[in-house]
């Protein structure tokens, strides 16, 4: 009896010839060779009574100090074993190896499979439960990716379906979560950079990948480009539709004013764009960028004279969204704003240019002043308590507006309002006196009337206005 050892495929392989017989030691054959082990080995307790006379046990020399009694199986008991292994459940590689020794054995070789095929079948016995587990080769990174091709070169995967419930459910990629997110499955299928152009996956949620402006300002321009979208007017295009195809609104959602200044690098103010400033000017920093912009580009007003040109007219005139939040919701005052933009440079009292600031009897009364006077040259706010106070029929009128067809008598009744009508003692008692002033008023000839409720200045005093233009369209009419 002598050893002999041989060369399989790139595995050294100890060989026993006894009697001029060739003995295979089982379990080394099985494991280096074969690649199989358990209940996949080449000799285990469903067959090794079956070939219990083609085994014996041998001497085995595997190193100078590691001699073992083996379990070794004869060439003609190996080819038997051999001629009993289903193809179907061997991989592409144990196929290779098992051929190597194949050619040893002078006995037909395996056919060679296609590797895809095979994965793709022994995945699709998963789903189905055929199989309770995955083979150990295939239960890796690298063969969920290979399917993740295979699926999506087939067309059984693609961009509408694409989801973790579809690839473990209908694909049989049950443990696919273990080894990639799905923002690594989008990347693999469609690249690094598929994100920024979000509205070609419908299912692809921001999740791994932080949604952050310069990333939704990719995918817009992208979107813009690639859909070759012509914008005309950027301060008017609606930007929403855009948006919400390519998926990004949920960024924008709370303020899509600051969406379109950042956009355009912040080389435009936000009250330039018609689009809503709901939340916009909650933020201080917009407010303020906005108000530089507005005094140091679109007015062009030396710092120094600020207090001169930046009135709440102008104000109103030149960026209404910022008026509003400012002056109409009483968000400080224009002084407060300006002083936080260039700290220390003006005192409150430089912007009360004149005592004719602090004449009127509310806030209301000053906007409704500036309208009149923008409308009519000879405008006279009827101040109360001074020894220049106009009385009428015993009445004192807010404003009197002189004009080559008569006087008119213009007053604001500022707190008639109807719904606290008996419910508030004081606006009740103003209303009734009012309505009272009204009669009086209609008794006396040779005038003509302008009412102003509550109402009218809501809107940036757009009822103000109507019934302004509605006097100058009719001069002669008696009341509006």
């Amino acid at each position: 009896m002598e050893q002999k050892w041989v060369k399989i495929g790139e595995v050294d392989v100890p060989i026993i010839i006894d009697e001029c017989e060739e003995w295979f030691p089982i379990s080394y054959i099985t494991t280096k060779v074969l690649l199989k082990s358990g209940k996949s080995g080449l000799i285990n307790k469903n067959n090794k009574e079956k070939y219990s006379d083609f085994i014996k046990n041998k001497l085995i020399e595997y190193s100078y100090i590691n001699k073992q009694e083996t379990k070794c199986i004869n060439k003609m008991g190996l080819i038997k074993v051999l001629g009993k292994i289903k193809i179907g459940w061997l991989t592409p590689e144990q196929i290779t190896i098992q051929n190597e020794l194949h050619k040893y054995l002078d006995i037909e070789l395996l056919p060679i499979k296609n590797d895809d095929d095979h994965l793709e079948k022994t995945f699709n016995e998963y789903k189905k439960g055929k199989i309770k587990r995955l083979p150990l080769e295939y239960d890796s990174k690298e063969s969920y990716i290979k399917m993740l091709n295979i699926l999506y070169g087939n067309g059984k995967l693609n961009v509408n379906n694409l989801t973790l419930e579809f690839l473990m459910d209908r694909c049989g990629l049950k443990g696919i979560y273990k080894y990639l997110t799905m923002t690594e499955v989008y990347q693999i299928l469609f690249g690094e950079d598929f994100h920024l152009f979000s509205w070609k996956y419908p299912n692809f949620k921001f999740k791994e990948i932080e949604l952050t402006y310069d990333i939704a300002n990719h995918i817009a321009k992208n979107y813009i480009k690639e859909n070759e979208i012509t914008i005309e007017n950027i301060f008017t295009f609606n930007f929403t539709p855009i948006l919400r195809k390519c998926g990004i609104m949920k960024l924008v959602n709370n303020d899509l004013l600051y969406f379109l200044v950042q956009f355009y690098e912040f080389k435009y103010a936000g009250y330039k764009f018609k689009t809503q400033a709901i939340n916009y000017y909650t933020n201080e920093n917009n407010l303020l960028f906005d108000l530089r912009y507005l005094i140091e580009n679109d007015l062009k007003i030396d710092i120094e004279k600020i207090p001169l040109y930046l009135t709440k007219t102008k104000l109103r005139e030149s960026a209404n969204s910022m008026y509003h939040f400012i002056v109409t919701k009483g968000n400080g005052s224009i002084y407060e704003w300006v002083n936080k933009l260039y700290p220390n440079k003006f005192s409150e009292s430089d912007f009360e240019i004149n005592a004719y600031r602090n004449i009127f009897g509310s806030d209301k009364e000053f906007l409704i002043d500036e309208i009149l006077r923008e409308n009519f040259k000879n405008v006279i706010y009827n101040q109360i308590h001074t020894e220049r106070t106009i009385q009428i029929n015993g009445m004192v009128p807010d404003w009197l507006i002189f004009s080559d067809n008569g006087v008119w008598i213009v007053e604001y009744f500022g707190l008639y309002e109807e719904r606290l009508y008996g419910k508030s003692s004081r606006v009740t008692d103003y209303i009734n006196k009012t309505k009272n002033k009204i009669e009086r008023y209609k008794e006396i000839e040779g005038y003509r009337f302008i009412f102003l409720y509550p109402n009218d200045t809501e809107n940036d005093l757009k009822g103000c206005r109507e019934i302004i233009a509605k006097m100058k369209e009719n001069p002669y009419v008696s009341m509006v």
